[in-house]
């Protein structure tokens, strides 16, 4: 299998952490650009730009494809995700004490980095439903990456989150993946359901998590009931290709597709990347029409409610698990639960653990 022997490789393995170190710096950027009157689309290119420009400066002696995996989104309060406006779009401001989620990816050689990361803006302490709507997510991705270990299942990991979340008295975006990811493959054929309804975690395929495979671990918790929509106040502006084959007859949709295929391959794409976006929107419908491209949209919540997501690339390595992206210091959030013994024990569990003389 492609995928084993591809983490047996250092070489592949350096690929991974220079793109996720890239990716790192890029959001250390943007948390520090996430302040109050900051319009949410010049954060949106500042993050872009970042990746792609230090993309640039490594791996340029080899014929080695290399960009943006994830663009930059910027997703506020009751926003779910994917929220990644265009320039044409009527600007967005961020305003004090909103809650920010970044999430953003860079590839390199086929080989994606992914993070995602909740702030406050203004940075000041929080407490109540904000901070514990972000405390439930960010601990539920540290118990999940721990749980994420050969010899586990998927669905373990599904009733582990679940719990962690319900300790602070919240609830999982319900139908949220987190995918093993391939070279050129975001989705892969594994994956963890975010879900709390015990019918449809039964339903879901249950997979056995294996040495040498890599996850794009993605944890979204809601102060809501969990059951969000599309936004019919946004646009969609991030795809991806599909495996789909289709004849493209309409002369716009075939240069937007040629286009993608060179610059983007498989992995997400912003309609910002294209010089004209009213020719870009042209192509798009006939390619989404016939699913050769599939759409990011971005999802809402209850206009009252908060959404917190964290998210981290790992690979599982015969020495443990290596967790490749992560954000600042949570330090000024405050919660008013405290996290379980059993599951405090595991957050402070090494994800490497020290061999035994």
């Amino acid at each position: 299998m492609e995928e084993v022997a591809a983490l047996t490789d250092p070489a592949v393995i350096t690929k991974f952490t220079a793109a996720a170190d890239i990716v790192n710096r890029a959001l250390e950027k943007v948390v520090a650009a996430c302040v109050e009157s900051a319009s949410i689309y010049d954060i949106c290119v500042l993050g872009d730009q970042y990746i792609v420009e230090e993309l640039k400066k490594c791996y340029n002696k080899k014929n080695i494809s290399k960009n943006i995996a994830m663009p930059t989104c910027i997703s506020v309060n009751n926003v779910v995700c994917h929220f990644s406006p265009l320039k044409t779009e009527a600007p967005i401001l961020l305003k004090n004490n909103d809650v920010v989620k970044i999430e953003m990816g860079a590839h390199i050689d086929g080989f994606p980095a992914m993070v995602a990361h909740t702030i406050i803006v203004g940075n000041e302490v929080a407490a109540g439903r904000k901070a514990n709507v972000i405390a439930a997510a960010h601990n539920a991705l540290e118990v999940a990456i721990r749980t994420i270990r050969p010899g586990n299942s998927n669905v373990q990991v599904t009733h582990a989150v679940n719990d962690v979340v319900k300790e602070f008295k919240c609830n999982v975006v319900e139908g949220m993946l987190s995918h093993k990811i391939e070279r050129n493959n975001l989705t892969s054929n594994k994956s963890i359901l975010l879900c709390s309804n015990p019918s449809q975690i039964k339903a879901h395929e249950e997979a056995k998590f294996e040495e040498h495979e890599i996850y794009n671990v993605d944890v979204l918790v809601t102060t809501g009931d969990g059951k969000v929509k599309t936004a019919s106040d946004f646009k969609t502006n991030i795809f991806r290709k599909s495996n789909q084959n289709y004849m493209l007859k309409i002369k716009a949709s075939r240069a937007l597709y040629s286009q993608v295929s060179k610059e983007f391959g498989t992995m997400a794409f912003s309609l910002r990347s294209f010089d004209d976006e009213k020719i870009a929107r042209l192509g798009l419908t006939e390619c989404l029409k016939t699913n050769v491209l599939l759409p990011y949209e971005v999802l809402v919540d209850k206009e009252n409610e908060i959404v917190a997501q964290f998210a981290t690339t790992i690979l599982l390595m015969p020495s443990g698990t290596i967790k490749l992206t992560h954000g600042p210091s949570l330090a000024n959030i405050k919660p008013d639960v405290s996290l379980s013994e059993k599951y405090q024990k595991i957050v402070e569990a090494p994800l490497r653990p020290k061999k035994s003389k």
